[in-house]
């Protein structure tokens, strides 16, 4: 072993130990990197210069780990025969394979056995894993990749046998959505390396062949390797569980090692989340990739691949697949897809053409493709104020700030359309309508009132509750569990408003969180997946400085619309004074807009109360119950329910109160409400 092949293994085994997290590899870490790496050392035979090196290496304590025998043997650093036997010892056990012994020297012995035990032997099962109890896996073999071809992907095909041939060789990284082509991508590089003359084979190992032990598969996979070839890992990130809070460490350095196989070319195939995910877990790894994406295909491409891949469906089922039908397939993934185009539309028509032929139908008409798409149609300024000033009453102001905003951004005729659609902080008294606001943009803007992402931040008072909004650790309570964290929520609905009630209860470091989230659109989770938070509105509400604006006078307002003291600007001014003094800057210089609410006016309460009673009608509809109301009735609600200091709060309890406790009393299923003095009365036959 020259200099060079020293320094190459001092560097490889200081890398695996700092990708460990310090930790320290195993023996058979070692092992392998011997076995691969440095062979005539594996097989016993090395020169005396090689064992000064290796006992170098060992007294740096680069192998301490917790395995007690490296431990053991860095105690006595100059055993080299010793650690020799100790490591292929360790790799034999672990692969459960007989490793050949140095030369000159007997392998180790067996222990003597009965005739009975030779016997029992004989008709025994297959050695079981000793973890489990279960069978051990049939042995793996790597599958040659078939030559394929492949419509709009030519530019990455070029790009990957490129990085196939470089002359210092490194692996590559192929990333693109599920159903975005990958695997018959991985054809396509094998028949251009064919058409060009490279006798390399492309052979490929999926998840699948991985799901024991991958790291040992691994090193029986790569060991086996005597020719060069180019390795494909398919699903890489599900093989090494790259989604999940406890990713395969082992395998990730294994495949690391790999990449100084004197045979193999690695070609990992992922996705954008996962790759991610392994600069964050393998920087090392993720940063020695030429990375080779497979964006969306453009429009006439996609067509080309939907229209030859129907063909092909309506020749299995015996079915006609009209063009409305492949159109229909086509249309953009929904946030719940998990796979993109053509993936997706291919198995949309798939299901179509089954649903067609059990149906008894000749032809798929697009009525037959389930696509669920959400209408992403965005309305305009106008059409959204006018929507939004339907359900709220008494905030023009507030809801032409909000249109204003809105219309610039999604339009993405901002400046930095890498971030969220908009930050606002709703400021006001409570039970002006900022909540009820939040949910109208949901339902206006994204669709339907679950596209709110409600969080209450007084349950984010402490440091620690971090951990509820990106999840914790991996290892941590609570890892395994990502359904409850923002970022799973919002990967899941990429067009949505997320409602952060009360900010100013949380605690600063919840803060800080966010200013990431402002400033650049991404939000990182525990397990190193990242939200695209670009289309994502975010509404912050708060109750700063209501107490101090309002100390002079009970309510404010203008005063013409309610007999308030206080304009709103005055109050609008020291409002803002409180929020400069309690809010971090540069939180406040993330935020698009602060918008102050209007106090509601006695008006304002009656217009409220008509839209409840629309919506108790509806309600009781639904559940065959009929009720009608005679003149006077919202504005008794209105008088009852006015108190400038709760808002619409005191008007729906005068809503229960005298309404609804009047319809239960009354027993029948269609009756009419009527002002009968100082009371309602509910008289039956509506």
């Amino acid at each position: 072993m020259d200099s060079a092949d020293s320094s190459r293994l001092l560097a490889l085994t200081a890398s695996e130990v700092k990708r460990l997290g310090g930790s320290g590899p195993t023996l058979v870490h070692l092992a392998e990197v011997l076995r691969q790496h440095w062979p005539d050392a594996f097989a016993g035979t090395f020169t005396d210069d090689d064992k000064a090196r290796l006992a170098a290496l060992i007294r740096r304590k680069a192998w301490v780990g917790n395995d007690a025998s490296v431990s053991l043997l860095v105690s006595s650093s100059q055993d080299i025969p010793a650690l020799v036997a100790a490591v292929r010892a360790a790799l034999a056990a672990s692969l459960g394979d007989a490793v050949p012994s140095a030369p000159g020297q007997p392998g180790p012995a067996a222990p003597a056995a009965s005739q009975d035990a030779e016997q029992d032997a004989a008709t025994a099962p297959a050695p079981a894993r000793r973890s489990y109890g279960l069978d051990a896996p049939a042995p793996v073999t790597l599958h040659i990749v078939e030559p394929r071809t492949i419509t709009g992907r030519a530019a990455e095909v070029e790009a990957a046998v490129s990085a196939l041939g470089v002359a210092r060789r490194r692996p590559v990284a192929v990333v693109g959505a599920p159903g975005s082509g990958r695997t018959t991508f991985l054809g396509a590089v094998a028949a251009e390396l064919a058409r060009r003359g490279d006798p390399r084979p492309v052979r490929v190992v999926g998840p699948s062949d991985l799901t024991w032990r991958p790291d040992n598969v691994w090193l029986k996979l790569t060991g086996a390797v005597t020719d060069e070839t180019v390795l494909c890992v398919d699903d890489f990130d599900e093989a090494a569980r790259l989604a999940t809070a406890m990713p395969s460490g082992e395998f990730l350095v294994q495949v690391a090692a790999t990449r100084h196989h004197p045979h193999l070319t690695l070609l990992l195939v992922c996705t954008p989340q996962a790759f991610e995910r392994l600069e964050t877990l393998h920087a090392d790894l993720a940063g020695d990739l030429l990375r080779i994406d497979l964006p969306p295909l453009p429009d006439t491409d996609l067509d080309a691949v939907v229209a030859a891949g129907a063909d092909a469906l309506a020749a299995f089922h015996g079915v006609t697949i009209t063009d409305a039908a492949r159109k229909a397939a086509c249309t953009a993934p929904r946030p719940s897809d998990r796979r993109g185009h053509p993936g997706l539309a291919l198995d949309r028509l798939d299901a179509a053409a089954s649903r067609a032929r059990h149906g008894g139908r000749d032809d798929v008409p697009a009525d037959l493709v389930e696509t669920n798409a959400v209408d992403d149609h965005t309305p305009s300024r106008d059409r959204l104020a006018a929507a939004l000033a339907e359900r709220v009453k008494g905030q023009g102001e507030a809801i032409r700030i909000l249109a204003d905003r809105l219309a610039l951004t999604t339009a993405s005729l901002d400046l930095r359309p890498e971030r969220p659609d908009g930050v606002f902080l709703f400021v006001g008294p409570t039970g002006v309508g900022k909540t009820e606001l939040a949910r109208a943009l949901a339902d206006v803007l994204c669709g339907g009132p679950e596209a709110l992402i409600r969080l209450d931040m007084s349950e984010y008072a402490h440091d620690w509750s971090v951990s509820r909004i990106t999840g914790p650790a991996p290892g941590y309570v609570g890892s395994d569990d990502p359904s409850s964290w923002l970022t799973t929520k919002v990967i899941a609905r990429p067009r949505s408003v997320v409602l952060l009630d009360e900010i100013e209860k949380a605690h600063p470091a919840v803060w800080n969180t966010f200013l990431q989230a402002f400033d650049v659109g991404r939000l990182t989770d525990g397990r190193g997946t990242v939200a695209d938070l670009s289309r994502v509105v975010f509404v912050m509400t708060s109750n700063l400085g209501v107490t101090q604006a309002t100390r002079a006078a009970v309510g404010f307002g203008n005063a013409a619309g309610g007999g308030l003291l206080m304009s709103h600007a005055e109050m609008a001014a020291r409002v803002m004074t409180v929020v400069k003094d309690r809010m971090a800057p540069e939180l406040l210089n993330r935020m698009d807009d602060v918008i102050v609410f209007n106090a509601l006016t006695a008006a304002d309460i009656a217009d409220i109360a008509r839209l409840e009673l629309d919506r108790i009608r509806r309600r009781l509809s639904d559940r065959g119950r009929v009720v009608e109301y005679g003149a006077g009735v919202a504005e008794y609600l209105a008088d009852k329910g006015y108190d400038p200091a709760y808002g619409a709060r005191h008007l729906l309890r005068s809503i229960e109160k005298h309404l609804l406790t009047a319809i239960a009393k009354s027993g029948g299923t269609a009756v009419r409400i009527t002002v009968d003095g100082d009371r309602l009365v509910a008289e039956q036959g509506a």
